[in-house]
């Protein structure tokens, strides 16, 4: 049995989820309509559910209602670039705590993120503990403490394997702190929270520097 059903009374041969899948996994009928060939091997992308104008498609893995219609217009240019002129590094916050709803948006904004073949395969963890955060502040100081001490002394770049081996030492420690699997890869860490200023105007950038090959 196929991972995808293709409702033949709604098909209308637009062919496009043949277009879109990079598998194969669909063919064309003698009917004129698209049927799943045989073999398929699906990485559950979704592409030909959410390109099907018909919404004739269903996944054993992907729930319809899961699938959400988009807008019919993206966010126009001006509210884009406006929105990336008045990007900050916040460094100053306010002591004010994030809310249990503020954390979930930001989550469920992070999942949008592409995955390669769409394996979604990251996971977050959320510190909101005052006593664990100061740990790992103070975890995070000694490790680029022992970072700056090294590449001060006489050797220099040449203890680059020893400044390896003592910046994962200290990362070992900071991920037991916050509780992370020691099989799980850190990528990335963000802080949080309200920040403690508001820019009333963006910052002036460089014209790009950018070279053409036509």
């Amino acid at each position: 049995m196929s991972e995808i059903s293709i409702d033949q009374a709604k098909c209308n041969g637009c062919m496009l989820c043949m277009q879109v899948c990079t598998l194969g996994n669909f063919e064309a009928g003698g009917d004129g309509k698209v049927h799943p060939a045989p073999g398929m091997m699906c990485f559950d992308c979704g592409h030909c559910i959410a390109v099907c104008p018909t919404e004739a498609m269903t996944h054993a893995n992907l729930p319809s209602e899961r699938f959400l219609p988009t807008e019919a217009a993206p966010v126009p240019y001006e509210q884009l670039i406006k929105l990336l002129q008045g990007r900050r590094s916040r460094r100053e916050f306010k002591n004010e705590l994030v809310s249990d709803d503020d954390i979930e948006k930001l989550l469920q904004a992070a999942v949008c993120g592409p995955s390669s073949i769409n394996n979604q395969s990251l996971e977050f963890t959320v510190i909101t503990n005052d006593e664990v955060i100061a740990k790992i502040a103070a975890g995070s100081i000694v490790a680029f403490e022992k970072m700056a001490k090294l590449l001060r002394g006489p050797a220099g770049k040449l203890l680059v394997r020893s400044l390896a081996r003592g910046m994962y030492d200290e990362i070992c420690k900071l991920r037991a702190l916050a509780g992370i699997p020691a099989n799980h890869k850190v990528f990335d860490s963000i802080v949080v929270g309200h920040p403690r200023f508001r820019y009333k105007r963006t910052v002036p950038k460089l014209a790009p520097k950018a070279h053409f090959v036509k």
